[in-house]
């Protein structure tokens, strides 16, 4: 089994020792691939670092001296009783979340019983060819039912009407009629699917309108109840229908903003449905990202930026650097961009700095080589200059020119590889 050299072991250790002082490095993205080699080990990681409430405010020293005479002491605030303590924040945001609850409805002592055989009655082909003959048929029953109707015999007339659709189920006024003999015989449920019909042959049927709307109203759906009623009224007005409407304008009124309430809950969950929708897809998409390119050491990522990285934890105990971090608790992971290429990052002057100190501890070059994909093959590059090299120009063997002014890096010429995209590090 192969070793590692003593001075990579020695690397290591410093890596190591100063994880376990800065543990919420591990929970940083350009250490997330040493955090899931830890995870499959089965290595348990601290969980990461929540953010410290602000300081409070020092209370203001209490002074001695004496108040202007115009002034008046502030009276202190009435306490609370004993036993009744003040609710806490938690709840507070409980009682404005509880949604109100409704006031009950108003009692309605005209409400009827749905009837439960209002499908028994046929309701025949509508797309029936039908004769002259039986249309004359069916006119002629209309009338015979018409009169029972006036007699009261609204069974019969039903009958008759039912005869009457058979011959001719086109005819909307068959099925307008037995809806309305239907309700005098208080079978709203019926009389609503045959006006339902009706309404299917002819749009505009007044009759059919207002007597579904009146069944509607017997049924307590009275927001459906005041549409109809008022449609079917512009069409053809009676005072009748319009007392109906006056009965039922404050319920409808109610029903109206209940359906409000509701579509609004409904639209709401709608949102946080999409919402989290679009947060799995883009969590998808960013664990896909990361599989794909990797980090440093992964898939896609190159051994020469771990080694690098090994160089550089190995000088993080240099009192100067240790200064510059703990006035930036960020400017680690900023060097670490800057060295995986992110050229913003390494016009930060803190960064430059870092680098810098680096490059002297290196003696003017990164030992092995520079950062595998970075611009520059290492830290060759005098102060200021940036990395040294062409993109693409990093590599395992590369060397630089340490102890001049103005070294710079570069790597040997069988060292070439073929230059990584910047994102593959960010």
């Amino acid at each position: 089994m192969a070793s590692l050299p003593p001075e990579s072991l020695k690397q290591l250790k410093s890596f190591i020792n100063y994880l376990q002082s800065h543990p919420e490095l591990l929970h940083s993205s350009e250490l997330s691939f040493f955090k899931e080699y830890l995870e499959k080990l089965g290595a348990k990681i601290p969980a990461a670092p929540q953010a410290k409430p602000p300081p409070e405010k020092p209370e203001k020293p209490h002074t001695s001296e004496p108040k202007p005479k115009h002034e008046e002491s502030p009276k202190p605030p009435p306490q609370p009783a004993p036993s009744s303590p003040p609710p806490k924040a938690e709840e507070k945001v409980e009682e404005m979340e509880t949604d109100v609850p409704e006031p009950a409805e108003p009692e309605d002592p005209h409400l009827w019983a749905a009837d439960a055989d209002h499908e028994s009655l046929p309701l025949g082909d509508s797309a029936k060819q039908v004769s002259d003959e039986e249309m004359e048929q069916a006119n002629d029953l209309l009338s015979e039912a018409r009169g029972a109707a006036r007699e009261k015999n609204y069974s019969e007339a039903v009958q008759l009407l039912s005869k009457a659709i058979s011959l001719n189920p086109t005819q909307s006024s068959l099925y307008a009629f037995r809806a309305e003999y239907l309700l005098a015989q208080k079978k709203p449920k019926a009389a609503i699917r045959d006006t339902n019909r009706a309404l299917e042959l002819n749009p505009d049927s007044s009759r059919a309108l207002k007597i579904r709307g009146k069944a509607k109203r017997y049924l307590g759906i009275y927001l459906e109840a005041f549409y109809d009623l008022s449609q079917g009224n512009s069409l053809d007005w009676d005072e009748s229908t319009v007392e109906i409407i006056k009965d039922i304008s404050e319920r409808a009124e109610r029903a109206k903003q209940r359906q409000r309430k509701e579509d609004e809950k409904h639209r709401l969950e709608q949102l946080k449905r999409d919402a989290a929708e679009k947060r799995r897809r883009q969590q998808e998409e960013e664990d896909r990202q990361q599989k794909q390119h990797g980090g440093p050491g992964g898939p896609g990522g190159d051994p020469g930026m771990y080694e690098g990285l090994n160089d550089l934890f190995a000088h993080l105990k240099d009192p100067e650097i240790q200064n510059l971090l703990k006035n930036n608790p960020t400017l680690i992971q900023k060097v670490l961009k800057a060295l995986g290429g992110d050229m913003t990052a390494a016009q930060d002057p803190d960064v430059q700095k870092v680098i810098t100190k680096l490059q002297a501890s290196f003696g003017g070059g990164a030992p092995g080589g520079g950062f595998g994909g970075a611009p520059g093959g290492g830290f060759g590059g005098a102060p200021g200059e940036g990395f040294g090299g062409g993109p693409g120009a990093g590599g395992h063997h590369g060397h630089a020119h340490g102890g001049q002014p103005h070294g710079h890096g570069h790597a040997d010429a069988g060292s070439q590889s073929k230059p990584k995209d910047d994102d593959d590090l960010d």
